[in-house]
């Protein structure tokens, strides 16, 4: 990861224990000398999603599938703290995030390349129309 990048920490829906895990991850990235910063709406990602070195979501699986499309499109890594019950994406605990810290700092962590769909409205004329939409598989 390029160190002049920034961890952004996206957290767009307010569940049990998200000021607590934003704290602590904060604390940490900056322990390991990293930067970061809290994106609570879908514009500020928008915004800030281009001076970020990897995306580190808190909350569930609906977290991240949303905030996945933006992350491709521009090549920015993503991560998914479980804040709620399951987790099959969100696979990192808040009792991890010192060691999820660790391994941004380290660059000691794989990636995994998912599938993404992408869907293109074709008009009448045959042409295809904007928005272009990606999803997740």
């Amino acid at each position: 990861m390029n160190p002049s990048k920034v961890i952004g920490l996206v957290a767009l829906a307010e569940k049990p224990g998200l000021g607590e895990a934003l704290r602590i991850m904060r604390r940490e990235l900056s322990r390991h000398g990293l930067g970061s910063c809290v994106i609570e709406t879908p514009d500020a990602l928008e915004r800030a999603i281009g001076r970020c070195g990897m995306l580190v979501t808190f909350g569930g699986d609906g977290t991240m599938l949303t905030v996945s499309s933006l992350a491709a499109m521009h090549r920015v890594p993503l991560a998914g703290v479980n804040l709620g019950r399951l987790g099959f994406m969100t696979t990192c605990s808040v009792q991890e995030l010192p060691l999820l810290a660790y391994a941004l700092q380290e660059g000691s962590y794989l990636t995994d390349e998912r599938s993404m769909l992408e869907v293109v409205r074709v008009g009448g004329d045959g042409v295809a129309a904007p928005p272009r939409k990606l999803a997740l598989n």
